[in-house]
């Protein structure tokens, strides 16, 4: 029997930000990029050999704007740079559930994460509001 590929359905997000749980009603798409450095040794005797660095990872989120969440969120990380110059961190968790019998979930930490409102979303008449949120992360690991 064919196995079924991973669907977006099965993926689950959590953000704890510097001051609680990010409550986002409808994510309704998620992305995550492993970031690398190439480094290259090229041996006057042998063929060349490259390497990939871990360099942290990156990530968004397209959100439908349904409250004030995420943009409570964004103006209090703001805020608090300008009043007292911290850049507060959060953690991402994303819980991927696998397919099949006994297959648990798998729970990606995406750590020390630096966040960004990059679109804040258009607002028309007759049209859902959408936002793009994005994250640096310092590193990911498996739980």
């Amino acid at each position: 029997m064919a196995r079924a590929p991973t669907v977006g359905r099965q993926a689950n997000i959590v953000i704890m930000g510097p001051y609680g749980e990010l409550r986002l009603s409808k994510v309704t798409g998620f992305n995550m990029k492993a970031e690398t450095e190439s480094v290259d040794s090229t041996p006057l005797n042998e063929p060349k050999m490259s390497f990939h660095i871990p360099n942290g990872w990156t990530g968004e989120f397209d959100v439908e704007r349904h409250d004030s969440a995420a943009d409570r969120f964004f103006a209090r990380l703001e805020e608090d740079f300008w009043q007292n110059g911290n850049l507060p961190t959060g953690t991402v968790y994303a819980e991927v559930y696998d397919r099949g019998l006994n297959a648990a979930p798998t729970t990606f930490v995406f750590e020390d994460c630096s966040f960004a409102l990059d679109d804040g979303g258009k607002y028309e008449a007759t049209k859902k509001v959408e936002m793009k949120l994005k994250f640096s992360a310092r590193y990911r690991r498996v739980i």
